[in-house]
């Protein structure tokens, strides 16, 4: 549950997890921005850890909720390791 109340506001559409928000959820002033990063591949690898772990305990409605948050996240995570790739 805790995945799905706070996935919104960590994650910007196209572009990555944010890293830090304020108390009350709001971006920190000056940190609006993301770009594809490793706070999206370790969400990415969070969620599918919860997502076996609720397989395997039969939870159906939480795999059909990490579901599609996890393939909001798939590009976003290759899209940066193509970018570190290119880097080393």
């Amino acid at each position: 549950q805790v995945i799905l109340d706070v996935h919104s506001f960590f994650f910007v559409e196209g572009s990555g997890m944010r890293w830090k928000l304020n108390v009350d959820l709001r971006p920190v002033k000056g940190m609006e921005d993301t770009a594809p990063n490793s706070d999206a591949v370790s969400a990415w690898v969070c969620y599918n850890i919860v997502l076996e772990a609720a397989k395997i305990l039969k939870e159906e409605s939480c795999v059909q909720l990490l579901t599609p948050l996890i393939k909001e996240l798939k590009p976003i995570v290759a899209e940066y390791y193509l970018f570190a790739a290119e880097t080393v």
